[in-house]
């Protein structure tokens, strides 16, 4: 796939989110001292198993001598996590459950509706 270019929710900027790659990257300035948070919404596989554990981590390309070129890194980090530079993870729960009759419920179902319906139709 393509990159899909969409509109960075921080105002300035620009993000772009290259699903081939599974990587968003957001270019912009920021004055010192300032932040900016990237949020990004994604599906998880319906065929991920329950108690698997899901982590993701982004880094940061900067400029720290104001020459104009990003030669320096860092990696980002979960603040809920002790340490510096933890990737943000979590447990993949399982599924909701859907109750389901079996094919003899079903049957025996579909006759009490039937029945409960020419019972109704007899008496109007």
């Amino acid at each position: 796939m393509r990159a899909q270019r969409f509109r960075s929710r921080v105002g300035f900027g620009t993000a772009v989110a290259t699903t081939a790659t599974r990587t968003v990257t957001w270019n912009g300035s920021l004055a010192a001292g300032a932040s900016v948070t990237i949020t990004i919404s994604a599906t998880i596989n319906g065929s991920a198993t329950p108690g698997a554990t899901i982590s993701n981590q982004g880094m940061a390309h900067y400029d720290p001598d104001l020459n104009g070129t990003n030669d320096a890194s860092a990696l980002t980090d979960d603040p809920s996590a002790p340490g510096a530079a933890d990737p943000t993870t979590f447990t993949v729960l399982g599924g909701a459950k859907v109750p389901a009759l079996s094919p003899l419920a079903l049957l025996l179902l579909s006759v009490c509706i039937s029945a409960a319906a020419i019972v109704a139709l007899r008496t109007s």
